[in-house]
């Protein structure tokens, strides 16, 4: 009973915006890990589609694999309007947000852990759905 009671909270919660923006800025955050403490900013700059796109495919890779296997475009994630402005809107905010105010206001604030733990709430609603 209190199972059911959890389940219900889970898959109840809206992914759109409470658990996709969290996801959204996390993964944003670790492609600037990937890239290097002093490289995303000389990569962001000098190679922004690519930077764009990386970024994408951060946020995006079930989606794209899933299009892939369904026999679907690849491109069909960007259906969903609110999704893609959402991750636009990180991406922006991650890689040009003037004087790095977002990362830093991100760090100071220690918002990571909280995002981490909305991002995996959306993973666990996820399997429990079915997708």
């Amino acid at each position: 009973e209190r199972m059911d009671a959890v389940k219900e909270v889970i898959l109840g919660t809206p992914v759109f915006p409470y658990l996709w923006i969290p996801h959204c800025i996390l993964m944003c955050s670790a492609l600037r890990t990937t890239l290097g403490q002093n490289k995303w900013l000389e990569f962001s700059r000098t190679h922004p589609l690519s930077c764009f796109m990386l970024c994408m495919l951060y946020i995006y890779p079930g989606g794209i694999l899933a299009s892939l296997i369904r026999g679907e475009s690849v491109l069909s994630f960007l259906k969903v309007t609110a999704n893609l402005y959402a991750a636009c809107l990180s991406w922006y905010l991650s890689f040009y947000c003037p004087w790095d105010v977002f990362f830093k206001l991100l760090h100071s604030l220690r918002l990571f852990p909280v995002l981490a733990m909305l991002q995996d709430w959306q993973r666990v609603g996820l399997v429990m759905s079915g997708l």
